[in-house]
């Protein structure tokens, strides 16, 4: 009888993983002008994922049919109501016939964490609505609730953005014919400036990131850095006059923006804080005051009586500012 000859079992070969590099493009989201420079980073992109609180999968499927060509950025504004001077029309013309896979990892529609972002942003409306009214009072009272809660509802969606961003990139990976089979792919993700946290920690981890912002020097207003000195746990508590600032630094904002002096969000920032510098916590709380007295002044009315230089153009910004 003849000996079975015995088979020789081959040891299995793992899998490689591909490198995933990450690469963020810190901007705000007010304007067009915010995302002008996010083309070229895009372009060099596998992957996009951009930040969106509230997406559902309605969301997700219309803009991956934008991104095959199946929608023109026109198109899908409308359904939204989007303004063609929007970054989110930009974001739109962007992707549009690119052919990327695009991703979300924010909070979806039902998340728990939509219920406290809503609040939040009522607590910060009800702030500026007191403010010029002449409640100074109780408008600093929210606007200081407002930075506490908002500052730990960013840390908690950054959490919840980090963990998401590196399970979904990876299930995605595996099922997509196109890039399971690449060794680099390149993931880009767009953000708010305020999450910087999220580059630090997955430096921290030693992951593949890299980082840019829309411009520099990149400047916040005086409400943002209140909230970023605490999610990166530079200050335990906001400082007062800065918040007071913040205050004025939104309302000046909206006015440019309303009256379309500029599309530039960064010049419209610093434009706001050159301004709201010259303010004490005691000038403050008289703005507000005046303002309350007559409905029908606005903040720059009431910044130019006190002396203040207010440019009234973009060239006139251009000029305080250099």
């Amino acid at each position: 009888m003849m000996k079975e000859i015995p088979t020789i079992e081959k040891p299995e070969t793992k899998e490689e993983e591909p490198q995933i590099s990450y690469h963020i493009f810190y901007a705000p989201h007010f304007t067009a002008k915010d995302f002008e420079n996010l083309k070229n980073t895009f372009d060099k992109a596998d992957i996009y994922v951009p930040e969106l609180v509230g997406w559902d999968f309605r969301t997700k499927d219309q803009l991956n049919r934008l991104s095959q060509g199946e929608f023109t950025p026109e198109e899908l504004a409308a359904k939204g109501f989007i303004s063609n001077k929007s970054a989110r029309f930009r974001q739109y013309q962007i992707i549009y016939n690119s052919k990327k896979p695009i991703l979300f990892v924010d909070m979806p529609l039902q998340h728990k964490l939509i219920p406290i972002s809503d609040r939040n942003d009522e607590l910060g409306k009800e702030s500026l609505g007191l403010f010029t009214k002449g409640d100074f009072k109780s408008s600093f009272k929210k606007i200081y609730q407002y930075t506490i809660a908002e500052t730990d509802y960013e840390k908690k969606r950054e959490e919840l953005i980090k963990k998401n961003l590196e399970e979904e990139v990876k299930k995605f990976i595996k099922t997509d014919s196109k890039l399971k089979d690449k060794s680099d792919i390149n993931v880009l993700l767009s953000l708010g400036a305020v999450h910087t946290g999220i580059y630090h920690k997955l430096k921290k981890e030693e992951a593949r990131v890299s980082r840019e912002f829309s411009r520099q020097p990149f400047i916040f207003d005086s409400t943002a850095q209140s909230i970023r000195e605490m999610m990166l746990s530079r200050r335990k508590k906001p400082d007062k006059l800065l918040l007071a600032r913040g205050l004025v630094d939104s309302l000046v904002f909206h006015h440019y923006i309303k009256n379309r002096v500029s599309y530039d969000s960064n010049k419209l920032t610093l434009t706001a804080r050159k301004i709201s510098s010259h303010l004490s916590f005691k000038d403050i709380k008289n703005v507000s005051k005046e303002l309350g007295k007559d409905s029908s002044r606005t903040i720059m009315d009431v910044l130019e009586k006190r002396g203040i230089e207010i440019p009234k153009t973009e060239e006139e910004m251009d000029e305080m500012l250099s």
